[in-house]
């Protein structure tokens, strides 16, 4: 009788979900971008995105919001609720991947919500060897140097890029199509799996990976 009494543990309930925000830009423009790279994030990685469920279009208020968040940051005021707002969502154990919508007006943008986001600290630019740049591909350099993170508590809670990624999975610019995939499937495999190719057990692994 007693194991009648515990939750029931859904698989749809552990499924990935990605919510877009965006902020001082359209979010229309981000629906068959975020679709795609769903579509090859499924393909390349064991990932199980939430059956049924697209890329989910999350407002300012963050309500409903998964524990992963894109966010796409276009020039205009930011909302002074909207900062902290985020910051809670941060301390309760979400991560977000951040963008500039736009250069070099989104990219302004995105830096002055780090700052009120993390008054006194500042994104440090990812390094070639960090894990982020190997949790799912390697990473090369001219890749990796377009992120930057932030660490809270032993785990990366803010990756921000410095040109936009989503929007380059369809119409490459900044960033050629696969590193803008590849980006975005390393931060969502890292939000899933946190440190865990820290462990020695994978060195082997991946320095074999590494000679291919």
């Amino acid at each position: 009788m007693l194991l009648a009494l515990l939750p029931v543990v859904r698989a749809e309930d552990s499924r990935f979900s990605l919510g877009i925000v965006a902020l001082g830009a359209k979010a229309e423009n981000y629906a068959e971008p975020a679709r795609r790279f769903l579509v090859e994030l499924t393909r390349r990685t064991q990932v199980d995105p939430h059956p049924e469920e697209g890329p989910r279009l999350v407002g300012q208020d963050l309500a409903g919001a998964p524990p992963f968040l894109w966010l796409a940051v276009g020039p205009g005021e930011i909302p002074p609720d909207f900062s902290e707002k985020l910051q809670r969502f941060l301390a309760s154990g979400g991560t977000v991947f951040a963008e500039p919508a736009t250069l070099p007006e989104g990219r302004e943008a995105l830096r002055l919500l780090e700052e009120r986001l993390f008054p006194g600290r500042k994104p440090g630019f990812v390094e070639p060897e960090d894990l982020i740049t190997r949790t799912f591909y390697f990473l090369n350099e001219d890749t990796s140097r377009h992120l930057s993170a932030l660490e809270e508590k032993g785990r990366l809670v803010w990756i921000s890029a410095d040109a936009p990624v989503l929007r380059n999975v369809l119409n490459a610019r900044e960033i050629n199509a696969e590193d803008a995939l590849r980006i975005g499937v390393n931060v969502v495999i890292y939000t899933l799996t946190g440190s865990y190719k820290n462990d020695l057990t994978h060195v082997r692994y991946l320095l074999r990976r590494r000679k291919h």
